[in-house]
């Protein structure tokens, strides 16, 4: 047979054939107020804030660029659907795109501290990338968040600052529905052949529940409300999705992970017990310690002390994020141990160079593994050694494991 007509031959049958080919994609939804919105600084930071620290600053230039891996759909929530500020370009709304390092709030309204973000960034930008680099392949993150939300009832003829009124009887135009409209979207701009399969859920809010007693006490009831009516939803768009949106098992069997929020004093001690009550009580709900050791901004740009969290406080946000779903969702036997228990002490931390450890008695190997769960290297600590080079690691978070027991969680700058 001539070549030509061969080469023709396969051709057409190579057209012919069905393609059922499906492109599917792991995808959280990352949703909440500010903390969620991000005030992380990804570098020339507006005058005035305290720390004015940027990305580069705290040694994760690593983060500070567009993540091709990483397809990125977030939506409008009323000031951050803008194309610059403080004449840096931001990140597209309602557009799926390659997640930048800017995907934070954003607002632009006039000149200095208060009139304009810059570039910011929230918890979402190193936890997608620790489970890209953990999957080592693309996955997509879903977010709509809008700062100063509560999800309490309201009684405002136009309700945009609640995400209560998830309530079918309530037409009024709420945060709750700008999440549904978000996910609506995505999945109608997905592009053919694509499919997004919800692995999760991150929720990080209720600093807003925790102004007035009232709210917070009606914060259990609200959020379980909130997490019950979100899955129904969620269930509706995917039936008429096309198959474009589907569950990693059922619906109702969906992930919830919720950051514990840092504000102190008694409401939000009673907002913490609340979330930690629905984590008790739900199977597929958990909690990720955002109270503790996370730094926050002592000047914000609102003049707010110690409400957000600043550039490191979100990085370590996100790598908390990423350590929990690892071990949930994917079921990484090294997550589940690595959590730090130990009387020993280690300095600096976040640390660059190397590590220096406090109260060894005895010696002990010691084994560094990474997030995933990877060894990276083993050694050997005395009581007239106690330091640790990691000047050839790259930027992350590892954990130490000293002997069989004690582990230590250390940020590698």
């Amino acid at each position: 047979m001539n070549s030509t007509i061969r080469l023709i031959l396969i051709a057409i049958l190579f057209v012919s054939l069905p393609s059922n080919a499906q492109n599917v994609i792991d995808t959280w939804i990352i949703a909440g107020q500010s903390n969620c919105e991000g005030y992380g600084i990804t570098e020339s930071p507006v005058n005035g804030l305290t720390p004015s620290t940027t990305l580069s600053d705290i040694g994760r230039s690593d983060l500070n660029v567009i993540h091709n891996n990483i397809r990125f759909f977030q939506g409008v929530n009323g000031s951050n659907d803008i194309s610059k500020s403080a004449g840096m370009t931001q990140a597209p709304k309602d557009l799926w795109h390659s997640m930048t390092s800017y995907e934070g709030m954003s607002f632009d309204w006039g000149n200095g501290l208060g009139g304009e973000s810059g570039r910011r960034f929230g918890y979402e930008l190193s936890f997608g990338y620790e489970i890209q680099q953990y999957l080592t392949e693309e996955i997509a993150l879903i977010k709509f968040a809008k700062g100063g939300t509560s999800i309490s009832s309201s009684t405002k003829q136009f309700n945009d600052g609640y995400w209560h009124d998830f309530d079918p009887i309530d037409s009024r135009l709420n945060q709750y529905d700008r999440l549904i409209a978000t996910i609506n979207n995505a999945v109608l701009n997905l592009p053919a052949g694509d499919v997004l399969k919800i692995k999760g859920i991150l929720w990080m809010q209720g600093e807003a529940d925790a102004k007035t007693t009232a709210k917070a006490i009606a914060y259990e009831a609200n959020l379980t409300e909130l997490m019950n009516q979100l899955l129904v939803n969620l269930e509706g768009i995917s039936s008429s999705s096309n198959g474009k949106l589907v569950p990693e098992i059922t619906w109702e069997e969906t992930p919830f992970i919720v950051g514990t929020i840092a504000t102190p004093g008694t409401n939000g001690d009673i907002i913490r017990t609340a979330q930690a009550a629905i984590a008790a009580s739900k199977s597929n709900v958990y909690t990720v310690d955002a109270t503790n050791n996370l730094s926050l901004m002592s000047v914000d740009d609102w003049g707010g002390n110690g409400i957000h969290y600043d550039t490191a406080g979100q990085v370590e946000l996100g790598e908390r994020f990423a350590t929990e779903v690892l071990s949930t969702t994917y079921g990484n036997l090294s997550m589940g141990k690595f959590e730090s228990q130990s009387n020993i002490g280690i300095r600096p931390n976040p640390a660059s160079n190397s590590l220096e450890l406090t109260n060894i008695l005895t010696s002990s190997n010691y084994t560094i593994y990474s997030i995933t769960g990877k060894q990276i290297s083993t050694g050997r600590i005395l009581p007239s050694e106690t330091q640790i080079k990691i000047s050839l690691l790259n930027a992350g978070v590892y954990f130490l494991k000293l002997g069989t027991g004690n582990v230590i969680r250390f940020i590698k700058r």
